[in-house]
């Protein structure tokens, strides 16, 4: 959750049911629909794509794919490197809308997407991302630019969960802190993330955690995360999970 700075170190290709908590990254994500419809979530705005469409996801967009079952797609995400390629074609323009509807265009930048699951060659690769990323900029139509996206509120509450989740947080001081009205904040942070404020710090927090269990007890990572005591721990990590730390950490073992 928040900002996948893995995403801008690595490619991904992934056919099938995708899913994906609310986050953002600095790569260009896309998005086709296969079957019937996809539901997607865009700053905060719910998307359905129809099969054929494709979804272009810009560096520092939110978005989050909910997982229903059906609903297949692939996604691939770029290399963080063709993120400033796009940035010096569209300058402080941006791309009118996001989906390009079911064409002969969609179809054919669908197809040159699946050989990335087989050519391994760099500079096939590379041809096949500079390819696509062509069609979409000469096809779409750009706009200005406005507001940055990484200006957004979503944007700014995740990076700021980010850098502070270890911290003692509630609703009350991390609205302070990026200057907003509690009542405001909440509303709006239920908007873009469909849950809760002390939800989804909690699921951050478990998320978190796991890489650590695999070296420290479970009451140090409680602590090392930000839970203020092992028992509220235990209580999301089970809700999260389905399990215990403990019967995490023996699974991993």
């Amino acid at each position: 959750m928040g900002y996948e700075q893995h995403r801008d170190k690595a490619e991904y290709f992934y056919l099938g049911m995708n899913r994906s908590g609310v986050h953002f990254h600095r790569s260009i994500e896309l998005l086709y629909c296969i079957g019937e419809r996809k539901d997607v979530y865009i700053d905060g705005e719910h998307t359905v794509l129809h099969q054929g469409d494709l979804l272009m996801l810009p560096p520092f967009t939110v978005h989050h794919f909910p997982l229903i079952e059906g609903q297949r797609s692939l996604c691939v995400v770029m290399p963080v490197k063709y993120s400033e390629l796009y940035a010096s074609a569209v300058g402080t323009s941006r791309m009118a809308d996001l989906v390009f509807l079911s064409s002969d265009l969609t179809r054919d930048i669908f197809e040159h997407l699946l050989k990335l699951e087989k050519v391994k060659n760099y500079y096939a690769r590379d041809g096949i991302y500079r390819y696509v990323l062509g069609c979409m900029l000469e096809n779409g139509t750009l706009v200005d630019g406005g507001e940055k996206k990484k200006d957004s509120f979503a944007v700014r509450v995740l990076t700021y969960l980010e850098e502070h989740y270890t911290e003692r947080l509630t609703l009350e001081t991390v609205a302070t802190e990026l200057g907003y009205n509690r009542c405001y904040f909440s509303t709006v942070f239920k908007k873009f993330f469909h849950i809760g404020f002390c939800e989804y710090l909690s699921s951050m927090r478990v998320e978190k955690s796991l890489p650590l269990l695999d070296e420290n007890s479970v009451s140090d990572v409680a602590i090392a995360v930000g839970f203020g005591s092992v028992q509220s721990y235990y209580i999301a990590f089970k809700k999260e999970k389905g399990m215990s730390p403990a019967v995490y950490q023996k699974e991993g073992s």
